[in-house]
């Protein structure tokens, strides 16, 4: 039991530490074991997936795009193309496609500033034909300029249509 202190108006109950007995010390080979280099090892053995992974996420994102971009993107399809693209936004810096994840970033930003109300397709379709030829061109883990001047330039574009959205709805 913890020790208790009375301060007149109220009392201070201070928990025992018990925390030394649950930590196991290590000796001998395992005083070595280094947790962060064993999971960069780790890391380092999927990687050669990654290109796979964002392959699929992206196919994924286009095949939610071919079959909704005549029928409209709202509802379901609109839920459904936010949550790829928001998937790939968090993936994307890990899986080596740092540009893919800022340009699907945006994609949300501007899906999210709308809310609800249409996007032009042909603006949502140059961040998702951004995104696909950035992940076919682009090695996993790769700087590429080019990429990284197209991230730019759409999250720029993404940012003025946002602030146009944002403005409309001050006024």
């Amino acid at each position: 039991m913890g020790k208790s202190t009375d301060k007149g108006d109220h009392s201070t109950i201070t928990p025992p530490n018990t925390l030394q007995k649950k930590v196991r010390r290590l000796t001998g080979r395992d005083a070595k074991f280094d947790p962060i280099a064993k999971a960069e090892q780790a890391v380092e053995l999927l990687s050669v997936n990654f290109t796979d992974w964002m392959d699929k996420e992206v196919q994924r994102l286009m095949d939610i795009w071919q079959t909704n971009k005549s029928t409209g993107f709202a509802g379901e399809a609109r839920g459904a193309l936010y949550r790829t693209a928001h998937d790939l936004r968090g993936e994307a810096a890990t899986l080596g496609f740092p540009s893919v994840g800022r340009i699907a970033g945006v994609f949300c930003d501007i899906l999210d500033a709308m809310n609800g109300k249409p996007v032009p397709d042909d603006f949502l379709e140059k961040y998702i034909t951004a995104i696909r030829a950035i992940a076919r061109e682009t090695k996993a883990g790769e700087e590429n300029a080019t990429a990284a001047a197209l991230a730019e330039e759409l999250s720029h574009a993404g940012a003025e249509m946002i602030d146009k959205v944002d403005d409309s709805k001050a006024a």
